[in-house]
Formats: structure tokens, sequence, C-alpha cells
């Protein structure tokens, strides 16, 4: 479900009282949860099949082997995080700056 799709829940939140800041760090930490949490599936299914495929490229004879490697998940894992924080400032800018009356009227 996008931000957009829950402008009314951000409004109530702030209506009870939730600071502006909150609700961004609330978006935010949302957009990077799921990004990781799909980074890491990813990353594992990777390092599945590098694992039990053998993949390599050869050209003019030269062989790369590829093997999965506890920095390859770790570095999957921190793009993954940056792509999640990246992707979720904007709507979370628009939340925490979003009028709560302009916000419960939104259909």
């Amino acid at each position: 479900m996008s931000v957009q799709d829950r402008i009314k829940e951000y409004a109530v939140l702030q209506t009870i009282g939730v600071r502006p800041l909150r609700t961004m760090r609330l978006v935010l930490t949302e957009s990077t949860i799921e990004c990781l949490l799909g980074g890491l599936t990813g990353t594992l299914i990777a390092a599945a099949l590098l694992g039990f495929g053998g993949f390599a490229i050869g050209a003019e004879g030269a062989m790369i082997a590829f093997r999965p490697s506890v920095q390859l998940e770790l570095s999957g894992s921190f793009v993954s995080a940056l792509v999640g924080i990246i992707a979720g400032i904007v709507p979370a800018l628009h939340v925490a700056t979003l009028s709560i009356v302009t916000a419960l009227r939104h259909e």
C-alpha cells in the first residue's frame, strides 16, 4: 500500500499528537524495511543459484567463475537499505508537511 493510499491515516496520527518528524521516520523506516526484505530475499536466492549452478563467463581463454560470498550478501543488503532510504525520502517529506485538514479531505 502506498503513502498516498494512507494519507488519512497519517492525518489521524497527527491529530492525536504524533509529530510530523515521527511520521516521517515511520515512512522512512517502513520503506527501508521493505527494501531490506526484498534485497535479502533476492541476495539469498542469487547466492543459492550461484552456489548450486556454478555460473561462469569465458572469453578469449579467460574464465571468470561467480561464487557466493558474505561480502556479496552484505553489499546487497547495504544497497537495498540505501535504495529504501532514498525511495522513502519524498513520500516521507510529503507526509510530514501535509496539512491535517487537507489530508482528512483527501479521497
